[in-house]
């Protein structure tokens, strides 16, 4: 290698040593220049004050460095200080790297530090240091430093994605050939919405940077799973005027954007109910075979706003700007806010183990720490199955829970001479959450070798632990807490679950529409990497022991004095925030939904119709498709119609 390059670098530099490369300045690593590489004029490496490059033949600079390398003029005894202690092998090959000063691998004294001496006046800002074998980090470092930089040293990289690794640079766009770049998304408001910290994945905004694959766990998320979304185009937009009780006054019902997050818990292309019912608006892509899709979201919260179709306007901004939207009891509640949170949900395996603060938790949590809890509000939901659904809700009845720890594997770990009630539960459920990892994988298999006789009524344990520890690991303590302690249920498509704000539950499997009031505090300890589990003292200050049994958990569907025809069905959970209205039409077939006094959210799940309001002598009709979404507000009437059928919901406050 050294006799390829010495001629002509010694051409270059002017000199008369034919002295081995190596020999002359130290180990050295070259490769084809790349593009966003240091090259010879351009390395911040190279210590200020020694001669390098074309300008290397002027002055003294090389007769000393010449004579300085020169090994023959050196003592014999001095050759073990000439080999460079930094191999090659450590070197970056995409640039060309120089160990400029070889000295002894036992000597304490740095290679400049006898000519910083001598000119304690020179710049050092470029003193030579081994490049990082994590990219990321040095280029971090480059970024950090820049400020010390001359223009000419300015560090441009290969790839614009490579700027979102460091802190403070300029972020790049690439555009997916499914996103489509907003005109109203600018960078101070992406650089203002809160951050999520949630179970799901992160979502990345229409200005989709590149984050490297170490980085997307992103922050110390609620879940850790934080990879790339897309904003969807809006599809056509509707507006009306419409007489209310009191006025008239302008009510606006649009077809909203909708948002799919890409978590790796979700389904994968075309399975995902969520991808299905993003990709059927107008423009928002196709559903990609090789992704996963998780969710779809609508309402105002900040973290993923909706925005008018036809302006491009904030949902939450238009609200209020118009706050007889609203309507009166609902603004005194909640001021001019939509105070519920619908989603989409599709997933393929366990969410992670969460409960929700309350209210007073929620308030205490945010005031000490803002960037983890967004909100000081409480986070109550209802789950209504779109298809065959499972999942953990609440506790078994006690009796159920002492039976299943009398089990050899498990037995010890039941204090003696206790009364089994809520309290020896929240102590049985610390032991399991703080359980070392090996001690929770023995416990599993030793669960797993029992006959499924031994578990009573609950034979799907063994059979659940070994499904849950393909999906998180053996090792996760979550995977003891759930099987053992916790309701499983498997709901039909219409059947609904209600959990409460300090209700523990994870979702196993299934399509769902989960609505929830406005928030998105979360505190998770299982199903989800150990670095983004929280404290679980915390987890179990959150915590309360109920419910205990199934049919607790479950919320009734009922017929709605809402819908004149009859068609149409309620959620009615035992909060504020919000109910939902559930209109489910046959062919040919048609509801009115009756005024309501507050705000509401309606969209379709499945098949195709017409949506009309009446103004004075015209009616105005509306398209109705899968994943079409209309923001509806206070004092309109609706009439809905179907060719084919057709299934909405509709989440309201009143």
């Amino acid at each position: 290698m050294a006799s390829i390059v010495q001629r002509p670098l010694n051409r270059l530099r002017k000199s008369d040593s034919y002295k081995p490369l190596h020999e002359r300045f130290g180990d050295v690593s070259i490769s084809a220049p790349t593009e966003g590489s240091w090259n010879q004029l351009q390395n911040p490496r190279q210590s200020s004050h020694r001669g390098y490059g074309h300008n290397r033949a002027r002055g003294n600079s090389t007769r000393s460095s010449r004579e300085h390398y020169d090994t023959a003029s050196a003592p014999e005894n001095t050759a073990p200080a000439r080999q460079n202690s930094f191999s090659m092998s450590t070197l970056n090959p995409r640039r060309l790297s120089m160990r400029l000063a070889p000295r002894s691998r036992h000597s304490t004294e740095g290679p400049d530090e006898k000519e910083h001496m001598h000119h304690p006046d020179r710049r050092t800002e470029f003193a030579y240091k081994p490049i990082h074998q994590d990219y990321s980090t040095e280029v971090a470092e480059k970024a950090a430093s820049r400020v010390h930089d001359s223009p000419r040293f300015r560090y441009i990289p290969a790839d614009a994605r490579a700027a979102a690794v460091s802190p403070g640079s300029h972020r790049y766009s690439t555009s997916s050939q499914h996103s489509m770049q907003s005109n109203y998304t600018g960078t101070e408001e992406r650089d203002n919405r809160p951050r999520r910290h949630h179970r799901d994945s992160h979502y990345e905004d229409t200005y989709n940077h590149y984050v490297e694959p170490h980085e997307r766990s992103h922050r110390p998320s609620r879940t850790g799973y934080r990879t790339s979304g897309e904003y969807s185009e809006w599809a056509m937009a509707a507006q009306m005027n419409a007489t209310s009780s009191v006025e008239k006054k302008r009510i606006r019902a649009a077809k909203r954007m909708t948002m799919t997050m890409n978590d790796p818990w979700g389904k994968q292309g075309k399975n995902s109910l969520a991808g299905q019912l993003w990709s059927k608006t107008p423009k928002n892509g196709d559903v990609k075979d090789d992704q996963t899709y998780s969710e779809m979201w609508m309402g105002t919260y900040p973290t993923v706003p909706s925005r008018i179709l036809s302006t491009g306007e904030l949902l939450s901004d238009y609200v209020k700007k118009n706050p007889q939207l609203v309507g009166k009891s609902a603004l005194d509640k909640y001021g001019p806010e939509i105070p519920f949170l619908p989603k989409i949900l599709s997933f393929s395996k366990a969410l992670p183990l969460q409960v929700h603060p309350d209210k007073s938790l929620a308030e205490q949590l945010h005031k000490e720490n803002p960037d983890q809890f967004n909100d000081p509000n409480h986070k109550p939901e209802i789950a209504v199955a779109l298809s065959n659904f499972e999942l953990f809700a609440g506790f078994k009845p006690l009796s159920e829970i002492e039976a299943i720890m009398k089990l050899k594997p498990i037995e010890q770990l039941v204090p003696s001479n206790q009364p089994f009630d809520d309290e020896l539960l929240r102590e049985l459920c610390k032991t399991l959450l703080t359980l070392p990892p090996i001690v929770v994988s023995e416990i599993i298999q030793g669960l797993k070798d029992l006959p499924e006789g031994q578990f009573g009524k609950h034979r799907y344990i063994p059979g659940m632990l070994d499904r849950l520890s393909k999906q998180y690991t053996e090792f996760d303590n979550g995977n003891l807490v759930a099987a053992l302690l916790m309701n499983y249920m498997t709901l039909g498509p219409g059947e609904a679950v209600c959990v409460p704000a300090d209700s523990m539950h994870a979702y196993l499997c299934g399509d769902i529409v989960e609505c929830m009031a406005r928030s998105d505090n979360v505190i998770n300890t299982g199903f989800c990497p150990r670095a983004e589990r929280d404290n679980v003292d915390l987890f179990l200050r959150a915590l309360t022991f109920k419910p205990h049994g199934v049919d607790e958990a479950l919320l009734p569907r009922r017929k709605s004095d809402k819908g004149a025809n009859g068609k149409s069905d309620e959620y009615a959970p035992p909060f504020s925030e919000f109910n939902v209205l559930a209109t489910s039409l046959g062919a040919g077939e048609h509801e009115t939904h009756k005024a309501i006094s507050g705000p509401s959210l309606l969209f379709v799940t499945k098949g195709s119709g017409r949506l009309e309001l009446s103004e004075g002598k015209s009616v105005k009709t509306f398209d109705l498709q899968e994943g079409y979404v209309y923001f509806v507000g206070q004092g309109v009437s609706l009439d809905l119609s179907t060719d084919k059928g057709i299934a909405v919901y509709r989440p309201y406050a009143e």
